[in-house]
């Protein structure tokens, strides 16, 4: 176990460490609630706020006198996590002075990642208050609550929100035509989110937590299953499993019977609850797949295998279940209900040895059946067939090895992928994300930053690997699906997976490794001290705080200046870093500005729409999108210099290389307009219609010259595009000639292309005459 000295510098007010962490979960769900963070300028204004905050903290005379000096500990998650953020910032600014595939996502990356540094560095300091742990503790289940519930109000209908459910008709994605996304509006992420927290909810369960922690997971248990089977999410699943295989390798012996009990009731209600929702509420009525009658809603009729729906009294039962949405929230809540009931007698049961073995040879064993039983049959063919997209993935990730080759070792900045995958893909499959956080960082940042991704995370482990080995699940079910999926795109992942590993390291004594017994009085609150009946304990009455070290370090949480070195040393560190995230704050505020000037300008139209787009361009030169909005309203010559000075920040850019072909090609520059369509379709290889926008308008310069009495011009242009058609029509021989194409692009000879290369022949022929 983890022996903590006994000091207390912390904060004497415990609603100081209320209000800051329930202020930091009211933040999570805000990040939860706009997709995650996924998109970039939804991130810009609080990541400026987050930097600004941390570095006036930084700043502070309190924060320096309070880390003047060092003490000795376990490798406290600021020395792993932090180090780990400012070399990853570091090799995304040293990019910079190269050329990077795309200066504004290198800048993006930068200020995320200083903003994931604020973020820890804001909740390392609030570690110091009074009762941080357990209040912490709850603040993100609750964070997590509002994103799983609010998940389940749209499926049911109650919540309106964009995407919140996936419908598809495409059985390779979805056994039963729709799967819940939640506000990530990705049914992969939410589903990786919701597994993370069921573990570390029963894990909550298992070692007796304080009063609030344990209610909440209580409640929250069955919900959070029934989203994972919701979510039809196979790669969340799987890490997840792995993850609950951990938590029972390592939670040790005497608690591994109470672990597989209290997983097993979970998930038998989830699926009764699953069974009972999986095709009600406004979410599943409407036309398609899941319409009554509709081929969805055929393959998801089966209960039991065949041979024994016949004579089930269970499945006659649960056929006459109504499939509105009242009857789905009846059924939700009864789940919870009974969950949470269950829980709490399985928590307080005082297993021996021979009635735990016994009851974990029959319970856990029984209610696997049920919940197989209890599954609808097209689920079962989601878990064990359809494959396709794995196999899909995989293009994806040889794709990505290939582009890695041309910077290995420092990458090529932020953003990567998005900008040059289409480039090198070997199919013409559709996808802007390589679907692996992983190989993402290996892309932007190359076999350095993959190694000190590497390092953080191991870091983190080993951290709750000598503090809370519980958590150790948790984690891994993030760390291990981000390595097949876009998590690490998305904010919200690493304000949790930062969140999850402080609960860890704050954890008080007694639930370090030694996870108590609830079966033996840990599991009441009435047994428990009398700061943690409430979930509240008193950090400053013993050495079962975490913050009862100076600066949070007995809890394995040491501040960033609690590193080796002199006094002085530590705050020209601490100024740098100040320093740093002030300009980031800054850089945050001009990305915004830009952001909010573009959609001002979608807002307005004529000359005022010209005037804020060029404030844009002049807030950031280095977003390219805004220059192509701005191209299309400006005459040709303005518009050539506009797009020619984007290949400065995003050089291999295919928009800006096909719009200024276009545009040299209004202009009449036939050098120009050939060489920078070439390039485009180059970067674009599967480009179908902006191949033949290409061809139509080198076609029309033809004929405005030929018009014009320049048939020699004209002649040229012509053969210029024949050119193109022809690299154009072998591209598409050679994707007709694959095996099953990753097609989703749709890629094919247009009809529009054959009938211009064929005015084209006939410009050719009557020139000749001529």
């Amino acid at each position: 176990m983890f022996h903590q000295p006994q000091h207390n510098v912390s904060v004497s007010r415990p609603w100081a460490a209320v209000s800051v962490c329930l202020l930091a979960a009211c933040f999570l769900g805000y990040a939860a609630y706009r997709s995650g963070m996924f998109f970039d300028g939804l991130f810009y204004r609080w990541e400026a706020l987050l930097c600004a905050l941390a570095a006036a903290r930084l700043l502070t005379k309190r924060w320096m006198r309070q880390n003047a000096s060092r003490r000795p500990g376990t490798m406290p998650i600021s020395h792993g996590a932090i180090a780990g953020i400012c070399a990853l910032t570091f090799l995304y600014a040293l990019s910079l002075l190269g050329r990077p595939a795309s200066v504004q996502g290198t800048l993006e990356q930068i200020l995320r990642w200083s903003a994931y540094g604020a973020y820890l560095v804001l909740l390392l300091d609030a570690a110091r208050l009074r009762g941080f742990a357990p209040v912490w503790t709850s603040a993100l289940l609750l964070s997590g609550h509002f994103a799983v519930f609010g998940a389940l109000a749209g499926w049911l209908g109650w919540l309106h929100f964009p995407d919140i459910v996936m419908r598809t008709g495409d059985s390779e994605l979805s056994a039963t035509g729709a799967r819940l996304a939640g506000f990530f509006q990705y049914a992969n992420m939410l589903g990786a989110v919701a597994g993370a927290l069921l573990l570390w909810q029963w894990s909550l369960l298992v070692q007796g937590s304080g009063f609030w922690p344990r209610l909440l997971a209580r409640v929250g248990a069955v919900p959070y299953a029934l989203v994972l089977l919701l979510t039809e999410s196979r790669g969340a699943w799987i890490a997840a499993a792995a993850g609950w295989l951990l938590g029972l390798l390592v939670i040790g012996a005497p608690h591994r019977r109470r672990w597989l009990l209290l997983s097993a009731w979970t998930m038998l209600l989830a699926g009764l609850a699953y069974r009972l929702v999986y095709r009600t509420g406004a979410a599943l009525t409407g036309e398609g797949a899941l319409a009554p009658g509709g081929a969805g809603y055929r393959a998801a009729a089966g209960l039991l295998p065949e041979a024994a729906a016949e004579s089930g009294l269970l499945h006659r039962v649960l056929e006459l279940w109504p499939g509105s949405a009242a009857a789905g929230v009846v059924a939700v809540i009864a789940a919870a209900v009974a969950g949470a009931a269950g829980l709490r007698l399985l928590e307080a049961a005082r297993l021996t040895r021979r009635r735990g073995a016994l009851l974990v040879w029959l319970v856990p064993p029984l209610c696997a059946a049920l919940l197989a039983a209890l599954l609808p049959a097209a689920l079962h063919g989601r878990i064990g067939a359809h494959y396709e997209t794995g196999a899909a993935r995989m293009l994806f990730y040889r794709d990505a090895l290939a582009l890695a080759q041309q910077a290995p070792l420092l990458g090529q900045g932020g953003g990567v992928w998005r900008t040059l995958f289409q480039s090198v893909q070997s199919r013409p499959y559709a996808g802007s994300e390589v679907h692996s956080g992983y190989l993402d960082t290996l892309l932007n940042t190359g076999a350095a930053g993959l190694a000190v991704l590497t390092v953080m995370a191991c870091s983190l482990c080993l951290m709750l690997w000598k503090q809370n080995r519980a958590l150790l699940a948790p984690v891994l079910t993030l760390l291990l699906h981000a390595a097949v999926d876009i998590d690490m795109s998305y904010g919200y992942y690493w304000l949790l997976l930062f969140g999850l590993a402080a609960a860890g390291a704050a954890a008080p004594a007694g639930e370090a490794n030694g996870i108590a017994d609830p079966g033996e009085g840990a599991g009441s609150s009435a047994a428990a001290p009398a700061g943690e009946a409430s979930g509240i304990a008193d950090p400053g009455e013993g050495a079962g705080s975490s913050a009862a070290a100076p600066g949070g370090e007995a809890s394995g949480i040491a501040s960033p200046g609690g590193v080796a070195g002199s006094s002085a040393a530590r705050r020209a560190a601490a100024l740098l870093a100040a320093l740093w995230l002030a300009a980031a704050s800054l850089g945050g505020w001009q990305l915004d500005r830009a952001q909010r000037l573009r959609e001002a300008a979608a807002a307005a139209s004529g000359s005022a729409r010209i005037a804020l787009l060029r404030a844009a361009v002049a807030a950031n030169p280095a977003w390219t999108r805004i220059r192509t909005d701005l191209a299309q309203l400006v005459p040709p010559g303005e518009r050539a210099s506009l797009l020619a000075a984007g290949l400065r920040y995003e050089p291999q850019s295919a928009p800006l290389q096909w719009e200024l072909g276009e545009t040299y090609a209004e202009l009449g520059d036939l050098p120009r307009a050939e060489a920078a369509l070439r390039a485009a379709a180059r970067l674009d290889r599967f480009g179908s219609a902006k191949r033949t926008e290409a061809l139509q308008v080198l076609e029309r310069l033809a004929q405005r010259q030929l018009a014009a009495g320049s048939a020699g011009a004209a002649r040229q242009t012509a053969l210029a595009a024949l050119s193109l058609y022809s690299a154009y029509a072998e591209l598409d021989r050679e994707v007709r000639g694959m095996s099953h194409p990753a097609n989703g692009r749709r890629f094919a000879l247009t009809a529009e292309a054959e009938q211009t290369a064929s005015r084209c022949l006939e410009l050719l022929r009557r020139t000749e005459k001529g």
